[in-house]
């Protein structure tokens, strides 16, 4: 919902302007079947916090953890696909989750999959797999692309989404980008329009020589230390320990 509609110009303590929500306009919504969404808060919730950080050092992956609540015969998003792997656990209430046989192959951010229309998902999502029946404590785990959506059973559903991006080629190719600047053949004018042999023959030498440069120990080397780096900075906003001072 756009936050004009629930939301009213206010001053903060700062004497900044900013939109303050109207607890009557959220129920309002929410009676009408609106689902609230919490993101990222792994950053203020210390239990999920330790869990996305548990996820990220297993899969070496970045989690990002968001908190969805729905009310009875509600659904937050129709039937759809993600861009990253999913560990939804469920909080309170009960919620039915429907898994499809469908499957788009590593979908990813990108303009190519965001611009798919729901009439292309409700084809592709082919018919169930997999119901479930979700209560407090219980984990789905919801592989990228694979074909879903959830329907809160009960007068009030919480689940948690802990959802878990995980490097691919393409950001290698960023890698690789950076090292061929250092490189003049990559920095070279390419022949002149109409002469395709010679561009034939450049894109050749090209090709080659980024292939040297991505199989070489330098490159290896940044791989790896991406690698290791690919995590979500999180913070933690814990009180200090009130423990005694010693004498």
């Amino acid at each position: 919902m756009p936050p004009q509609q629930y939301c009213v110009p206010a001053v903060n303590r700062d004497g900044q302007q900013v939109l303050q929500p109207l607890p009557e306009r959220v129920a309002e919504f929410v009676r009408r079947g609106a689902a609230i969404v919490c993101n990222e808060v792994d950053n203020v919730a210390p239990g999920v916090n330790a869990i996305a950080g548990v996820i990220e050092r297993e899969l070496g992956g970045k989690v990002q953890s968001n908190l969805y609540c729905t009310w009875a015969e509600r659904r937050a998003f129709k039937s759809h696909f993600d861009f990253h792997d999913v560990f939804a656990i469920h909080v309170e209430g009960t919620k039915a989750w429907n898994v499809y046989q469908g499957r788009a192959e590593y979908p990813i951010n990108h303009p190519m999959f965001q611009r798919l229309g729901q009439a292309h998902h409700d084809r592709a999502r082919g018919t169930i797999a997999m119901e479930v029946m979700m209560e407090p404590g219980d984990l789905l785990y919801i592989p990228r692309g694979q074909y879903h959506d959830a329907l809160a059973s009960s007068e009030g559903s919480i689940h948690v989404t802990m959802s878990t991006t995980m490097p691919i080629g393409l950001e290698l190719i960023t890698i690789l980008f950076e090292a061929a600047i250092g490189d003049p053949l990559f920095r070279e004018n390419l022949p002149r329009l109409g002469d395709d042999a010679a561009l034939a023959a450049q894109v050749a030498k090209i090709a080659d020589r980024l292939a040297e440069i991505a199989k070489s120990p330098e490159a290896m080397k940044n791989f790896a230390a991406f690698r290791r780096s690919y995590r979500y900075p999180r913070g933690d906003f814990a009180l200090p320990s009130r423990e005694p001072r010693n004498r």
